[in-house]
């Protein structure tokens, strides 16, 4: 289903199936969150994963070999842990990740000649 661009979902119904094991349901999120927690910056505010993935590429790899691990803008960073994240981690602005979104985005492509686009959306004045 498209909800087409520009709409925002403000609210959702959901039917689901019981589990026949609810057990090993529990265990897998158990296992798939144990796994995010050491693959994700968890500890700082942050929007999740900034940019889509290129055709063959992953946008995390792209930032990393771009050498912007750690990059700062204002209170915003570019995590250590996964270079896809874009943390807060002093009182960082809109503008703040903005910029550092943007600075992203012109290293690797001046780099690798690759567009990253993101996977976030922006709305307000900046």
């Amino acid at each position: 289903m498209n909800i087409g661009e520009g709409n925002i979902i403000t609210g959702a119904r959901f039917r689901l199936v019981r589990a026949d094991n609810p057990a090993a349901v529990r265990s897998k999120i158990d296992e798939i969150l144990a796994d995010r927690r050491t693959k994700h910056p968890l500890n700082y505010p942050s929007a999740g994963s900034v940019f889509k993935n290129p055709e063959g590429y992953s946008s995390w790899k792209l930032i990393d070999d771009a050498g912007l691990k750690g990059a700062t803008v204002g209170g915003a960073c570019v995590s250590d842990l996964h270079t896809n994240f874009i943390i807060n981690v002093n009182h960082a602005t809109s503008q703040d990740i903005k910029d550092l979104i943007n600075l992203t985005r012109d290293t690797v492509r001046k780099k690798f000649g690759i567009e990253l686009e993101p996977e976030i959306k922006m709305i307000g004045v900046f």
